[in-house]
This record gives C-alpha cells, structure tokens and sequence, in this order.
C-alpha cells in the first residue's frame, strides 16, 4: 500500500527561523518556494517505510537573482522482528548549490546521513535502544567522506 502526499507552494511553519536569518543576510524574506512530497510504503505488516522529498530555493531581494537552492530526498525503514524487537533505518542526502551575487553557481555541497536505531521492548515501561549515526560530507557523491559533525569531543 502505497499513501501519498504532496503540496507545491509555500515551506512548512519549520522554515520561519531560516527565512528570519536568510533576511539578515539581504536573501529575500518571502515564503521559501518549492517541492515537498511523501509517500507512506507499506510492504508487509513487518516492513514499512517513507520516502518524502523537499525542494527549495531562495532569491537575494535587491536583485532577485538566485542565492541558493537545496534537494532534500529521505527515506525511512522500519522492520519489526517481533513484537519486542524493531529496527529503523533512515538515509537522508541533501544537496545545496549557492550562487554568487551575479547568479552563477558559486558553490556545491553534499551531506549524506545514515542513522540506524534498534529497540527491545524488556517490558512494559522499559525500552532498550541501541543507534548509531553517520555523516559523509562533500562536493560529489565519489568524494563524500566522514563530516566534522561526526567528532565529537
């Protein structure tokens, strides 16, 4: 079973913050337009998931020219062994392209994020959880190494 939503236009409530500092910057404070999508999966009653897609991207107000635009594809899993034991995993990658003050692409970056989380049900009230978590960075997908977001001290 397959469920789908999607929406074209103005950026999720969440977005408010960065188009507050995007303002700050001289980056246009209108609404963030683009792309959002979802899709809930549903393979077996064990085995689920969801893949959503956000798009967007942003002008500089004194000259309306491009200052920047980010691809945000996500995908979710989840597997339920038994009634105690479940596993998720989530991979997101994300792109995003910068533009100089003339509209020419300035700047490309890649960040790739695997997160895995494993939980027991030991009994009512009590939950085991086991994660773990990674960031590649980089400017293309051959290049994508672990981030400075990974050490920590």
């Amino acid at each position: 079973m397959v469920r789908l939503r999607s929406f074209r236009g103005r950026a999720p409530k969440r977005d408010v913050d960065r188009r507050r500092e995007r303002h700050l910057r001289g980056v246009d404070s209108r609404p963030l337009l683009g792309d959002h999508g979802a899709a809930a999966l549903r393979f077996t009653r064990q085995f689920d998931g969801e893949f959503s897609f956000n798009a967007e991207s942003d002008t500089r107000a004194e000259t309306n020219k491009r200052y920047g635009e980010i691809v945000i594809p996500r995908l979710k899993l989840n597997y339920q062994f038994t009634k105690e034991l479940a596993l998720r995993q989530i991979v997101e990658l994300q792109k995003t392209r910068f533009f100089d003050t003339d509209g020419l692409l300035a700047s490309v970056s890649r960040t790739l994020s695997l997160d895995w989380l494993a939980s027991y049900y030991v009994r009512p009230g009590t939950v085991v959880y086991l994660g773990y978590g990674t960031v590649l960075e980089g400017s293309t997908f051959e290049s994508l190494r672990p981030g400075r977001s990974n050490a920590r001290s």
